[in-house]
């Protein structure tokens, strides 16, 4: 099947004073290290970024093993994190 960019498992929903980000991702690169992720979510039909603080209220960080020794990774789950409208860095697409 082809790639479907739009299918990126994380949803940003415009709210009054910004945005809410919901869903997850996985495999994130030094992600139980980071203070922020660089989000990729789907909004409003179209892909955007945004910059999410790793201990922003919403967000749980779990590390995830690896066969690779020399890299971590982490899950990071997103569940009703609301961030400012000066969150979005712009668009993925």
């Amino acid at each position: 099947a082809p790639l479907n960019v739009g299918a990126t498992g994380t949803t940003a929903t415009r709210t009054d004073s910004g945005f809410r980000i919901d869903g997850v991702k996985d495999r994130v690169e030094a992600g139980a290290e980071s203070g922020a992720a660089l989000v990729v979510a789907t909004c409003d039909g179209e892909l955007r970024q945004f910059l999410v603080a790793t201990d922003a209220p919403g967000v749980t960080v779990t590390a995830q093993k690896s066969v690779d020794m020399v890299k971590r990774y982490a899950r990071v789950q997103f569940d009703g994190v609301e961030v400012a409208e000066s969150a979005a860095v712009g668009t993925a697409a």
